[in-house]
């Protein structure tokens, strides 16, 4: 009969150990676990960057065209849009148009180079004033001048102290346009101012005193 251990403290011992084994198991599963690994970053889009950087550029180079662009905006060489404004009661937009583009051009003198035509506009609701300078250096015989002055037609009325053989005249027009008109000459070049407006309020004996003080103006610039 072979034989069999029945020693308890062997029993006991392995009894232990499994139980050590389990609870270390046990122990295990609720200790500090290691640190995930972190997962590899994806690279930049460097094309995302590239049109960022592109729409920038072009977004100052928009501000700075638009800039430049009100910089090397005409101004008018006998009134400015601030006393134009003055004159009309109220902020203006202006135009300014000269009759020589090309300022290089030999065929044509300094003065001729300068003529232009100033329009200064006002809008106010439905009211629209409008202030016109004309200036034009007069070519041709020395009686030229009797075309700027039928501008005015047979009421023309004498001015004095403002240039020479200037006349003052005043007509309607269109849609209730009320206008007051100068027409003068300094020296070798004619002139032209022109107030209208479309208020059925206005007095018309303001708006002629406006458009002489106007011509006062462009008479003493262009002395």
């Amino acid at each position: 009969m072979p034989f069999t251990s029945r020693n308890p403290t062997s029993a006991t011992c392995g009894h232990v150990l499994q139980r050590a084994g389990f609870r270390h198991k046990w122990y295990s599963s609720f200790g500090p676990q290691p640190a995930p690994a972190r997962p590899n970053r994806r690279p930049r889009n460097i094309s995302a960057i590239w049109t960022r950087l592109l729409l920038l550029f072009a977004f100052w180079s928009l501000l700075f065209g638009l800039a430049a662009a009100a910089e090397a905006k005409e101004t008018c060489p006998w009134l400015n849009q601030e006393t134009a404004a003055g004159f009309l009661d109220g902020s203006v937009t202006s135009t300014v148009t000269f009759a020589i583009k090309d300022k290089t051009d030999a065929n044509y003198s300094n003065t001729e180079k300068n003529d232009a035509t100033c329009e200064f506009v006002r809008h106010q609701g439905s009211l629209v004033m409008t202030l016109r300078i004309e200036v034009e250096t007069i070519t041709g015989p020395p009686d030229s001048f009797a075309s700027y002055l039928a501008r005015c037609g047979p009421h023309a009325a004498p001015l004095k102290a403002i240039g020479n053989e200037a006349v003052a005249c005043g007509f309607d027009g269109k849609k209730n346009q009320v206008s007051e008109q100068v027409v003068s000459r300094v020296r070798g070049r004619a002139f032209t101012v022109r107030i209208t407006s479309n208020s059925d309020s206005l007095d018309r004996g303001v708006l002629r005193d406006k458009t002489r003080n106007v011509a006062e103006q462009v008479a003493g610039y262009l002395f």
